[in-house]
C-alpha cells in the first residue's frame, strides 16, 4: 500500500510539472484569455457588487453564460477583493491540478496493471496541447472537465465499495449546475447502474440508482427551480442564442468533430481507447468508454464550436487518455515488455500528442522563459479594442458589439448591445440566419430591425483587425447583414477604428477595426 501510494504521488508530481511547464510557459497567461471570458468576468463583478446576474446594470437579468457555477466561483474573488484575471487564472491552475490528482488516483481495480494505467494517462493528458491551452483561457473549461471527473470516479469508487450512491449524486447535482448540458450524462450513468448495478450490500438491484438519483434531486432540483424563476427561461440565454437548425448544425457539428480527430496525436489516442476497450471490456471501461462517446455526440448536437484548440473536445481528453493508457498497457503486457520498454513506447505516444507544442516552442523559443503577465487576452485585438474605443465615447453613449467580451469588461458603464444575443434575449430567440447555407455556432443571430429601434451610437462592424483603414466589406455573416442593410447605410458613417495591439516585441501592432457610427452623433473623442 506505501509502495502504492509513494507511486501515485510520484506520478502526480511529475505531471503537475509537465502540466505548469507546458500551460503556463508554453502557453503561457499572457495570451491565453479569450475574449469570452470577459463576459464571465462582466457578469461576475455584476453579481459582487450586488447588481444581480445582469448584463447592463439597471436591466432584468440574463443568463448570458454557459456556467452559473462557474461565475459564482468567480464572484466570490471579486468578492474578496482579488484581481478577477488573477483569480481566474489561481483558480483554473487550482482545478488543474486537480483533475491530473484524480487522474492518477482513477479506479482500475480489475488489474495488475491499475498503477501503470493510471502513470500513463496523466501523462498522455498533460501532453495535449488542447488541454494546456484551455486550463489558462479564464473560461468554465477547466471546472467543467474537473467535475466530469469527478462525478466518474465517485461512480466507480461506490460501485466497487457497495456504498455512497448518494454522494454520487450530488457530485452530478454539481456537474449539472456547473453546465445543464451534462444531464445526459446523469441519466446515461443512471441507466448503465440500472444495467450493472455492482454491490448494493444486499439493498436491493435498485438501490444504487434510488440514492444516486436523491442525492441529485436534493441538491439540483432547489437550484433549477431558482434559476428559472430568476432568469425566467428553462435554459440558459447561451443554448438559445447557438442552438438550433438540427441537420445543418449537425453536419457542422460532424466536420468539428472530424478535424479533431485530424489533429496531431488524437487519431493515436482514439485506435488505443480502442485496443483498451477490446483488450478490457470490463464494466468500468465500457462505462468510461460511454462517457467519450457520448461527449462526442454532445459536440455534434452542437453544431461544433467557433474557439480555437477544440474547447468542446477537451472534456473527452481525460477518458481518451485514460483508455488508451488501458491500450498500452495491454499491449506492451502482450509483449512482455521491460519497463524500459514500456516507459518508451509511452513517451513516443507523448511525444506525438505534443507534437504541435513542440513545433511551436522551436519557433518561439523565449516563451520558455519571458516574464509572466496577466494583461493580454489571446484575442488582444479585441482587448486593444475596448482600450480604443474608451477614448472615443461619450458619458450615454450605447455600443452594439459582435465581440461582447474584453470590450464591453472594459466599458462597463456604458450600456452594450450583444449583437450575436448570448446576452440578448431577444436576439437569441430570433430566427438564426444561415450565411450561404453553412451553421456557424454562435454567430448565426442577428435582428438588425431591432438594433435601429435601440438607435445605439456605435455598432460594431466586423471583429477582423485590418491593416488598413479602407473599409473593406469581409464575406462573413454579420457584416454583410448589417451594411447591406439600407436603412443602416443612411443613418450610419462606417468609423476605421485605429487600434494598437501588444505582443511580444517591443513595437506594437497597428490595424483598424471597422465601427458603424451614427451620423447625428458625438465623437468625444475627436480632438483629443
Amino acid at each position: 500500500m506505501r509502495r502504492w501510494r509513494c507511486g501515485t504521488l510520484c506520478a502526480f508530481l511529475g505531471a503537475a510539472l509537465v502540466f505548469l511547464v507546458h500551460a503556463y510557459r508554453v502557453y503561457g497567461t499572457d495570451v491565453g484569455l479569450i475574449d469570452d471570458a470577459f463576459i464571465f468576468f462582466r457578469y461576475a463583478r455584476h453579481w459582487a457588487q450586488g447588481y444581480g446576474l445582469v448584463w447592463n446594470i439597471g436591466e432584468p437579468p440574463v443568463e448570458g453564460v454557459s456556467s452559473l457555477l462557474y461565475t459564482g466561483l468567480l464572484a466570490v474573488g471579486v468578492r474578496l477583493g482579488l484581481d478577477i484575471v488573477a483569480w481566474a487564472t489561481l483558480l483554473n491552475l487550482i482545478l488543474a491540478l486537480a483533475t491530473l490528482y484524480l487522474l492518477t488516483r482513477y479506479p482500475f481495480p480489475f488489474t495488475r496493471y491499475s498503477l501503470l494505467i493510471t502513470r500513463y494517462s496523466a501523462l498522455i493528458l498533460v501532453s495535449s496541447p488542447l488541454w494546456a491551452f484551455w486550463t489558462d483561457t479564464g473560461m468554465d473549461t477547466v471546472l467543467l472537465t474537473f467535475l466530469m471527473v469527478v462525478a466518474v470516479t465517485a461512480t466507480l469508487w461506490a460501485r466497487t465499495r457497495g456504498r455512497g450512491w448518494f454522494w454520487v449524486g450530488i457530485a452530478f447535482a454539481l456537474l449539472g449546475m456547473a453546465r445543464l448540458d451534462t444531464l445526459p450524462l446523469f441519466l446515461y450513468t443512471l441507466v448503465v447502474l440500472a444495467l450493472w448495478p455492482g454491490r448494493t450490500d444486499g439493498k436491493g438491484r435498485w438501490q444504487p440508482v434510488r440514492d444516486a438519483l436523491a442525492g441529485f434531486l436534493v441538491m439540483f432540483v432547489p437550484f433549477y427551480a431558482a434559476r428559472w424563476w430568476y432568469f425566467g427561461w428553462p435554459l440558459p440565454n447561451t443554448f438559445y442564442a447557438k442552438m438550433g437548425d438540427g441537420v445543418v448544425a449537425w453536419v457542422e457539428g460532424l466536420r468539428y468533430v472530424g478535424a479533431f480527430l485530424e489533429y496531431p496525436g488524437v487519431w493515436a489516442l482514439v485506435v488505443l481507447a480502442l485496443v483498451g476497450v477490446a483488450a478490457c471490456p470490463r464494466w468500468e471501461v465500457v462505462f468510461t468508454a460511454g462517457w467519450a462517446g457520448l461527449l462526442f455526440v454532445r459536440a455534434v448536437a452542437a453544431g461544433g464550436d467557433w474557439m480555437p484548440y477544440f474547447r468542446m473536445m477537451v472534456p473527452v481528453l481525460p477518458w481518451l487518455s485514460v483508455l488508451a493508457a488501458l491500450g498500452l498497457a495491454a499491449l506492451v503486457a502482450r509483449w512482455r515488455a521491460g519497463r524500459w520498454v514500456r516507459w518508451g513506447v509511452v513517451a513516443a505516444l507523448a511525444v506525438m500528442v505534443a507534437w504541435p507544442s513542440l513545433r511551436y516552442v522551436a519557433r518561439r523559443p523565449f516563451r520558455l522563459w519571458r516574464p509572466v503577465r496577466l494583461v493580454e487576452p489571446m484575442h488582444a485585438s479585441q482587448y486593444a479594442m475596448g482600450l480604443a474605443l474608451r477614448e472615443h465615447l461619450c458619458p450615454n453613449d450605447q455600443i452594439a458589439l459582435l465581440a461582447a467580451g474584453a470590450a464591453a469588461y472594459l466599458n462597463d458603464d456604458h450600456r452594450i448591445i450583444d449583437m450575436l444575443g448570448l446576452n440578448d434575449v431577444h436576439i437569441a430567440h430570433s430566427p438564426p440566419i444561415l450565411y450561404k447555407g453553412r451553421w456557424d455556432s454562435g454567430h448565426v443571430r442577428l435582428d438588425v430591425d431591432y438594433l435601429l429601434a435601440r438607435n445605439p451610437e456605435w455598432m460594431q462592424l466586423d471583429t477582423h483587425l485590418f491593416s488598413s483603414p479602407e473599409f473593406r466589406l469581409r464575406d462573413w455573416m454579420p457584416p454583410q447583414v448589417l451594411w447591406g442593410d439600407p436603412r443602416v447605410q443612411a443613418r450610419y458613417d462606417v468609423y476605421p477604428l485605429r487600434v494598437e495591439v501588444p505582443t511580444d516585441f517591443p513595437r506594437p501592432r497597428v490595424g483598424y477595426i471597422f465601427f458603424l457610427h451614427r451620423k447625428d452623433a458625438r465623437d468625444c473623442g475627436k480632438g483629443k
